[in-house]
C-alpha cells in the first residue's frame, strides 16, 4: 500500500511539473516568437537576427576575405530581419507584411530602418567565415514605429467613432478617489485569454467602445515608448517601472481580431481603467502593461 502510495504521489509530482512545464513553454512562445534565423523579443520589444557570410579560397588576401565575408553577414542579417518583422503583428487585423504592401511609403522607410540595425555582435567562426547578429527595436528614435506611424494613425482615425462615449461627461461629473489618484500605471492580465502580442493593440470595454490605444497617445510617446509593454507574469509586470510602484490590475475578458491582439475588458473595470488612466498621465504616457499569460 505505502508503493502505492509513494508511485500515486510520484505520478501526481510528475503530471504536475509537465502541466507547469507547457505554462512556461506557451508563454515564452507568446514572448518570442523565433525563427531558425531571427527572433521577436516582445518584452524588450526588440527583432533580433543573424547572418552568416562566406568567402572563397580564391580570395587571397585575409583583410579583403574579411570584409567580403562581413558584408555578407550583414546583408543575409539583414534580410533574416525583414523576414522576420513582416510576420510581427502590427494591430488586431493586420500585421507588418499586409502594411508594407498596401504602402510603398511605408517600405521604403522600412528598409531604411533596416539599413540602420544595430549590429550587437560579430565574430569570425572559422577561417573564411563571418556571424553577424543584428537587431532593431520596435520603439525609439530607429524603431520599425516611426516607418509605420502612418498606418497606425490611419486606423486610428477610423477607431475615433468607437470612443467611448459614457465619460466626455461623467469624467467631468464624476469625483476621482483619493485611491485611484495614487494609481501609477495599468496592468491587463490576460489569465485564461488567448491573446497575441502586436505594435498596436487596442483595449475594449465590453459594449465595443474603445478605452485605450493610439489615439488616446500623443505621437512622440508613441515613438519613444511603444503604446504598451508586455511581460510573462503578473509578478513581472508589477516590477516594471513603466507601471510605477502602484499599478491597477485589469483582468483581460476576451480577445478582438484576426491576430487576437484586442483586449477587452469588463464594463465596470472598463468605467475604472479610463477614470485612473486620465489620471496621473497614465494613459498618455503609455504606462500600460499586458500580462502575456
Amino acid at each position: 500500500m505505502k508503493n502505492f502510495n509513494l508511485r500515486l504521489f510520484c505520478f501526481s509530482l510528475g503530471l504536475m511539473i509537465i502541466v507547469i512545464g507547457v505554462g512556461v513553454v506557451q508563454a515564452e512562445a507568446s514572448l518570442f516568437n523565433s525563427r531558425q534565423d531571427a527572433r521577436t523579443d516582445w518584452q524588450k520589444s526588440v527583432v533580433r537576427a543573424k547572418g552568416y557570410g562566406v568567402v572563397g579560397d580564391e580570395i587571397q588576401n585575409k583583410a579583403q576575405a574579411k570584409i567580403l565575408a562581413r558584408e555578407a553577414a550583414i546583408t543575409m542579417a539583414q534580410r533574416h530581419l525583414l523576414e522576420e518583422i513582416k510576420g510581427v503583428n502590427l494591430t488586431a487585423t493586420q500585421t507588418i507584411k499586409n502594411a508594407q504592401v498596401e504602402s510603398d511609403v511605408i517600405k521604403k522607410k522600412l528598409n531604411a530602418t533596416l539599413r540602420g540595425a544595430r549590429i550587437v555582435e560579430e565574430k569570425q567562426p572559422a577561417k573564411g567565415t563571418y556571424l553577424v547578429i543584428m537587431e532593431v527595436k520596435f520603439y525609439g528614435r530607429d524603431g520599425v514605429i516611426k516607418a509605420i506611424l502612418p498606418k497606425l494613425k490611419e486606423e486610428a482615425e477610423n477607431n475615433n467613432s468607437e470612443q467611448l462615449q459614457l465619460n466626455n461627461n461623467q469624467v467631468q461629473t464624476a469625483s476621482t478617489s483619493q485611491q485611484e489618484k495614487d494609481y501609477t500605471g495599468i496592468i491587463i492580465n490576460t489569465i485564461n485569454v488567448d491573446v497575441e502580442p502586436a505594435i498596436a493593440p487596442n483595449i475594449y470595454s465590453a459594449q465595443g467602445k474603445l478605452i485605450y490605444g493610439i489615439s488616446t497617445l500623443n505621437t512622440q510617446e508613441v515613438i519613444t515608448s511603444g503604446i504598451v509593454g508586455y511581460e510573462r507574469s503578473l509578478n513581472a509586470a508589477r516590477a516594471n517601472p513603466r507601471v510605477g510602484q502602484n499599478p491597477l490590475v485589469i483582468k483581460a475578458q476576451d480577445v478582438r481580431g484576426s491576430t487576437k491582439s484586442d483586449l477587452v475588458v469588463a464594463t465596470a473595470q472598463a468605467k475604472k481603467m479610463l477614470q485612473v488612466g486620465r489620471s496621473n498621465n497614465i494613459f498618455n504616457q503609455s504606462k500600460v502593461i499586458i500580462v502575456l499569460n
